[in-house]
């Protein structure tokens, strides 16, 4: 089953789709961990600042967007930094499996406004097509997050093999 941006944006679902994608173009936790994170080169989070150059690796790369909208007024927003991005395997993680992306929830308020984020920290997991794969608000230990960013992995799984099935010939 897809996940339309109906569920990601209400009642708007066709003009807020429309306008995301032309705003893109223009505790078992531990071993969960340890069974993600492999090896890798960097230990920490290379954040892109804005949506067009991120949409346009996550394209390359085939990977979905980690979109975390955060502020620097906002506590549990360096927290979630600092503990949990900051995390070497979540770091590693993230990297291998994701193209991150850092908002700034006051300065890109039309994109916080899009992806309905009304509470920070937020992560929002979209794949290149604007389909909702995850969403999260507030702070979680590396754990807990590694947890949340599988599923959104899983979800992207879901769709790719639904649409597999979908465009296979009868």
């Amino acid at each position: 089953m897809l996940v339309g941006c109906a569920l990601i944006f209400g009642g708007q679902s066709m003009y807020r789709r429309t306008f995301l994608q032309a705003f893109l173009s223009t505790c078992a936790a531990q071993p969960l961990l340890s069974q993600l994170l492999m090896a890798s080169e960097t230990s920490k989070v290379n954040w892109f600042t804005a949506l067009k150059p991120a949409h346009q690796q996550a394209l390359s790369r085939q990977k979905p967007l980690l979109i975390i909208f955060g502020a620097s007024w906002c506590g549990f927003c360096h927290k979630l930094e600092k503990e949990t991005l900051g995390d070497k395997r979540l770091a590693q993680f993230v990297m291998r499996e994701f193209v991150p992306v850092k908002l700034d929830f006051d300065k890109d308020d039309k994109a916080a406004k899009i992806l309905d984020v009304e509470a920070l920290p937020a992560t929002v997991v979209i794949n290149t097509e604007a389909e909702l794969l995850a969403r999260s608000t507030g702070f979680h230990e590396p754990d807990k997050y590694a947890e949340i960013l599988q599923s959104a992995i899983r979800r992207q799984s879901e769709i790719l093999q639904a649409r597999h099935t979908q465009t296979r010939p009868s």
